[in-house]
């Protein structure tokens, strides 16, 4: 797989995206391989440019840019700011991680391009920042596991081969 965006940068150890003032660094070792960095690359392009828009096009619509912030965990302090103090907050939560909507979206659309359908129906996935672990949860015929894993790519493994031990 190639990178094919102008708002994306391939280095030795990351992927940048940098779109709609939204920065951000996909590094291979936290993904597990560059193929999963690209995919959250990807993601994040879409999710960014969506959110983005969105809230530039609510322009003095406050209640619609007022559920975006919420949305984003920021609407309690920002709610009653200046549009371009809104939007910077916005673009940093979006570029920082600190939008776990926007984490929850990532990954979740990553989980369901690398992992079959049969595997899908089992399992979920979450990403917590703090602990910086990647979660899935499998609920099969045989077991019922949850397992924290440093990276997506343990994680999609992980999945995989407990479908086949529950298929056994």
């Amino acid at each position: 797989m190639k990178v094919e965006s102008k708002f994306m940068t391939e280095y030795k150890k990351h992927i940048r995206v940098d779109v709609t003032h939204c920065k951000r660094n996909f590094n291979f070792q936290l993904y597990g391989s560059r193929e999963m960095s690209l995919l959250a690359a990807i993601e994040f392009e879409k999710y960014a440019k969506s959110v983005m828009y969105d809230f530039d096009s609510y322009g003095r619509k406050p209640d619609k840019r007022k559920v975006v912030l919420d949305a984003h965990g920021l609407g309690s302090y920002y709610n009653k700011k200046a549009i371009p103090v809104q939007r910077k907050a916005l673009t940093d939560a979006l570029s920082t991680g600190e939008s776990t909507l926007m984490e929850k979206e990532i990954v979740e659309n990553v989980w369901k391009k690398v992992v079959p359908k049969e595997i899908l129906e089992k399992t979920s996935i979450g990403f917590s920042k703090h602990s910086v672990m990647f979660t899935v949860e499998f609920h099969g015929s045989k077991q019922q596991l949850k397992q924290p894993l440093k990276t997506l790519q343990l994680a999609v493994d992980w999945a995989k081969g407990l479908h086949c031990a529950d298929q056994d």
